[in-house]
């Protein structure tokens, strides 16, 4: 080499060529950060809940008694926007979110196949519509309504899941008693 020459560059190493590549990515996501949409961990509940108050304005029920009914009945958890549950020894499955059995269903009109009820959104309007049911047949009480969702259209003595599901349903009317 001769004195006042620079030296031919032998290219980028590997090294240089991934830490150019991830700074380049970096740079990237800085500046898109603002369009990608954060998604909560309870992204999912905020579907669940706008769907079924669609459902319940659709179906003329008071939107708070699903959403009174539905937490105490899956606690609205992603998984159980498809779930079964067995029932002992009888073969009786509830499912998804409203944990609605294929009979309560079909005694509502529902003709499907059993497992469109692990959609949520299939689930949820066969079970805001048979709470529509229960509020007719018991002329719009809704402590009955309430037990009779819980122990299959007979009111049944079940207090403490009563209880759960008032404490959910006072936040929407803090005032509301059963009158037992």
């Amino acid at each position: 080499m001769i004195s006042g020459q620079m030296p031919e560059p032998k290219g980028l190493g590997p090294v240089a060529v991934v830490l150019g590549a991830a700074a380049a990515l970096i740079l990237l996501l800085w500046a898109a950060w603002p369009a990608i949409k954060y998604r909560s961990p309870d992204w999912h509940k905020v579907a669940i809940v706008e769907y079924t108050s669609d459902v319940c304005e659709q179906l003329g029920v008071p939107v708070a008694l699903p959403l009174s009914i539905f937490p105490v009945e899956s606690s609205l958890y992603r998984k159980h926007m498809i779930f079964k549950k067995w029932e002992g020894k009888h073969r009786f499955y509830a499912y998804s979110i409203p944990q609605i059995s294929y009979q309560m269903a079909y005694s509502e009109g529902f003709r499907g196949e059993p497992d469109e009820l692990m959609d949520y959104r299939v689930a949820i309007f066969w079970a805001v519509k048979h709470i529509k049911t229960l509020l007719y047949v018991y002329d719009g009480n809704i402590c009955e309504a309430i037990m009779a969702y819980n122990a299959g259209d007979c009111v049944s003595g079940n207090y403490g899941y009563l209880e759960k599901v008032l404490k959910i349903y006072r936040t929407y009317y803090p005032k509301f008693e059963c009158g037992r």
